[in-house]
């Protein structure tokens, strides 16, 4: 692993720990010092082949550390979903 794929993996550990959802490659590239997001992409697609990230979903393209379940929304209660999206507006808007 190299310096930089290193400091990446550890802004994303970092980023989901805290705020419990992946960071933009905006984000890690304004952490890390990278310039461009295709870099970050590179970076993210290698930390995936090696098994360190996974991808949340094909559309939405966020990386989060492979160690973290997956959550399989089809088996939560439509209300805990709904609760869970109001908290997050309510917290949004402050």
């Amino acid at each position: 692993m190299t310096p930089q794929q290193k400091r990446t993996l550890d802004y994303v550990r970092a980023y989901h720990a805290e705020h419990g959802r992946a960071p933009t490659m905006q984000e890690i590239a304004d952490a890390t010092g990278v310039k461009a997001k295709s870099q970050v992409s590179r970076q993210l697609n290698t930390l995936a082949e090696y098994g360190f990230l996974r991808r949340t979903n094909h559309f939405s393209g966020k990386y989060v550390p492979a160690e973290v379940p997956a959550v399989d929304l089809a088996h939560v209660p439509t209300e805990t979903l709904r609760a869970e999206l109001d908290r997050r507006q309510t917290e949004s808007a402050r």
